[in-house]
């Protein structure tokens, strides 16, 4: 029945709107460093990411970005958008408007290899009123979580776009500011600069090991879980589970 109401409404012009970054423009984006990432990368961060400093690690960076080849993977990533997009439409609770979510474009960029941030999907910021670049390994485009990570990374589009409703999620769920994030933390570019703690009181953080040598060797505390790594990612995580239940 599901499937049937989505044609429907994709008929009748509701549909979602996806923007494919082509190689150039996704490298701009990564160049420009709109939000400031790199700034916040530290001697361990640049030690997982092999670089020996932040010029090295742009240098490393330039061929990462890639064009999406044939009508295959245009139609696999088109699909995962409208699942995506159908999910958000239900999705209501304090502090996370789905209809909002979809007012919001999918602008999506694609990367090749490990060179760029491991290869692991983010959202990165861009100024002058340009919609959040959601950056994906062009391998998910085979995967069968592509539109779950979509999912994911659209939640943090929607975290970066609409700031005060994300507080309000951060309130009702008993998240509290209590320091800033140190060079021990991983830095991440779906984060803000600061440490929180739970409802109860656990301080959320991921922390390289001693002998973190690639981006995922990190415990997660006061659970070693991924989603306790921030409150962003705690509730890109939670909403983001509903897809597949």
């Amino acid at each position: 029945m599901g499937f049937f109401v989505l044609v429907f409404l994709c008929f009748f012009g509701f549909f979602p709107t996806l923007v494919v970054l082509k190689k150039g423009e996704l490298l701009d984006v990564l160049m420009r460093d709109d939000d400031g990432y790199y700034a916040t990368l530290g001697e361990t961060d640049l030690l997982v990411r092999s670089a020996s400093s932040v010029e090295d690690y742009r240098g490393k960076m330039m061929g990462a970005p890639c064009n999406l080849l044939g009508f295959g993977e245009w139609f696999r990533l088109y699909w995962a958008v409208l699942r995506s997009w159908w999910f958000f439409m239900w999705v209501s609770v304090p502090g996370f408007d789905g209809w909002a979510c979809n007012r919001l474009p999918y602008v999506v960029g694609f990367v090749s290899g490990s060179a760029y941030e491991g290869g692991h999907p983010h959202v990165r910021w861009r100024s002058g009123g340009l919609s959040p670049v959601i950056v994906l390994p062009r391998s998910l485009l085979s995967s069968p979580r592509l539109s779950s990570t979509l999912s994911h990374e659209k939640i943090h589009v929607y975290q970066k776009s609409y700031p005060a409703l994300t507080s309000e999620y951060f309130v009702r769920n008993g998240f509290v500011r209590v320091g800033v994030r140190s060079s021990a933390n991983r830095a991440n570019p779906d984060l803000d600069p600061y440490l929180y703690s739970d409802s109860a009181g656990r301080v959320m953080q991921a922390t390289y090991t001693e002998s973190a040598t690639q981006i995922m060797d990190v415990v997660y505390s006061p659970v070693n879980e991924s989603r306790y790594e921030h409150p962003l990612e705690f509730m890109a995580y939670t909403i983001e589970k509903g897809l597949n239940e």
